[in-house]
């Protein structure tokens, strides 16, 4: 046999990567697949000087390797490897072209084929033009190949992974049979590691969608190149062999717009303060996610099944799995733009329409989003968390709670997340009296919080002791104005009995005509008086008198006349 061109021998190489996928290699027949190993064997040194020319990894198979030299395997690269198989395998015969009217027959589905919720007859169906790879059946049952109906169907309404390489022409090829329908079970194999959305068609979490489970699987990627370079040395232990080959299967499937979309979304997530390799937990619970896979739709709870317990669930980033649960993602995303308050109302209002359809995604895309317009700067969360104190003597503004709660989140804002240094800063924070009591070395965050719970009533009574008139102008606003109004009442009142008082007291004396207890001029029988007032006028006033002589003589005789009825009056009482 001639040996291989140089394409096909890189196409051999990427064929064999693939069907090194569990999901792939239980289905491939076993000829082909020794076929290919023994001609990549035979021609070890022009596959390691491939490898050299296109930078590839050569210390072995490890899953698709379409997504480094952006070669995917297309029907055109398969059209050119259909001949050079008939004469590897002699027994080998193409799959048949599907035909519109077996498509309609076909009914199931590989378990990382995801169907849409019309029925098979309604969706609208395509058919692939070129052979695909020869499939062994299960000769056990005596089923020969005559007796099973191929047909490769591929939905264009379908929610799925959209791969754009093998797998998107390997995941719709169905076979049925009359009396049986096959099941694909997974197989465990650390030989061979398989993604979990390849293993687990069913996961009992929904707050993890499919298009997160891509973008982690672009930014595993993205970590391991950080490794490769030297940077993040801690991460090296956590990240396994078989996180990154999972990932490196699950980009493969990948189309360029979307790998570079995805990892625009990763380099900016590296720059936020809290990414998932910010320290160890964090990175160990996103690969434990990672690891169990996609929900099996982003649309609601399913029924309740048994869940695969060789992979371990993992645990919801954000507080708000119960509602997940009950009324699932989709509609807990639905409601969450209705929120929205102010700024951030009017924020979501003028995004993008492509940027509003990634948020409806799932529930840590919108919350990532919602940070990166709205976290606070470390800055001056720092300064904040450094101004930020709690006295006894203020604390009806205050409490130990509220202090506790906005320090922590103002220092996590700030990247300080080591837990014995939030504890430090907050220790620092305290009242001296609540301070002396605690000995913050070596106690983690939720432990410090309970000691402080314990002992905020004794040293509040301690403090109370030694400060006992401190808290009276430390009340809270409707004190404050009861306060007011009681003192603006006591004076009120006080200058009042002091008028009664005066009066009183000028009151001693009775009426000089009546004899009456009254002042002179509340007396009924006191004649009314005119008062005359003597002006002088300057002589440049051109103004004269205008009471003639008799008013005047008249008005004396009147003045006389009460003199002497005032003198008698008195002269009679003494």
């Amino acid at each position: 046999m001639e040996l291989p061109s140089s394409d096909i021998l890189l196409l051999i190489w990427q064929l064999d990567s693939f069907l090194n996928l569990q999901a792939f290699r239980r289905l491939v027949d076993p000829e082909i697949k020794r076929a290919l190993r023994a001609v990549l064997n035979d021609n070890q040194p022009r596959v390691v000087h491939l490898a050299d020319l296109h930078e590839l990894n050569t210390s072995g198979f490890y899953g698709p390797t379409d997504w480094v030299i952006d070669r995917p395997l297309v029907n055109k690269a398969i059209k050119q490897l259909t001949p050079y198989l008939q004469q590897l395998v002699p027994s080998f015969i193409p799959p048949r072209r599907s035909t519109k009217a077996t498509s309609t027959r076909s009914a199931t589905r590989l378990p990382f084929q995801e169907t849409a919720s019309l029925p098979a007859s309604e969706q609208p169906q395509t058919t692939l033009e070129t052979p695909l790879l020869p499939f062994r059946f299960d000769h056990q049952d005596g089923i020969t190949l005559s007796d099973f109906t191929t047909s490769v169907v591929t939905s264009t309404s379908a929610t799925s992974l959209t791969p754009k390489s093998l797998t998107d022409q390997l995941s719709g090829l169905i076979i049925t049979h009359p009396n049986k329908s096959p099941t694909i079970a997974p197989m465990a194999s650390p030989e061979y590691p398989v993604p979990a959305w390849l293993t687990m068609p069913r996961n009992v979490s929904h707050a993890y969608s499919k298009t997160q489970y891509k973008r982690d699987a672009v930014f595993i990627l993205h970590l391991a190149s950080l490794l490769a370079a030297g940077d993040l040395p801690w991460a090296r232990p956590i990240l396994l062999e078989s996180d990154y080959l999972n990932a490196r299967a699950v980009v493969s499937c990948l189309d360029q717009t979307k790998h570079s979309e995805f990892q625009c979304k990763v380099e900016e997530h590296m720059h936020l303060p809290s990414h998932y390799a910010s320290d160890a937990d964090s990175l160990e619970r996103f690969l434990n996610r990672f690891r169990a896979g996609p929900s099996n739709t982003d649309t609601g709870p399913e029924a309740p099944h048994e869940p695969d317990t060789r992979q371990p669930q993992p645990e919801d980033p954000h507080p708000a799995p119960e509602h997940t649960r009950l009324y699932g993602q989709k509609a807990v995303l639905n409601v969450l733009p209705l929120c929205l308050r102010g700024e951030a109302s009017t924020w979501y209002i003028h995004l993008s329409d492509d940027v509003t359809e990634q948020m409806q995604d799932s529930i840590d895309t919108f919350i990532d989003e919602l940070e990166l317009r709205f976290k606070k700067n470390p800055f001056l969360a720092r300064r904040e968390a450094e101004r930020l104190q709690f006295r006894f003597a203020t604390e009806n503004n205050l409490s130990l709670s509220e202090y506790l709660e906005r320090k922590v989140m103002l220092l996590r804002e700030a990247n300080i997340l080591d837990e014995q240094e939030l504890v430090s800063r907050v220790w620092e924070g305290l009242d001296a009296t609540l301070m002396n009591t605690i000995d913050p070395e070596g106690l983690r965050l939720r432990e410090f919080t309970y000691l402080l719970h314990r002992k905020e009533a004794p040293s509040r009574l301690e403090w109370m002791q030694n400060h006992p008139r401190s808290r009276k102008d430390t009340s809270r606003s409707k004190t404050v104005e009861r306060t007011d109004r009681t003192t603006e009442r006591k004076e009120k009142t006080l200058t009042t009995d002091k008028a009664v008082r005066q009066k009183l007291k000028d009151c001693l004396r009775d009426y000089r005509h009546c004899g009456g207890p009254h002042f002179d001029f509340d007396c009924s029988l006191r004649k009314p008086q005119v008062k005359a007032f003597l002006t002088r006028t300057s002589d440049s006033e051109s103004e004269v008198d205008t009471l003639s002589e008799t008013d005047k003589q008249a008005l004396r005789a009147y003045r006389r006349s009460i003199a002497d009825d005032e003198y008698s009056s008195s002269a009679s009482k003494n």
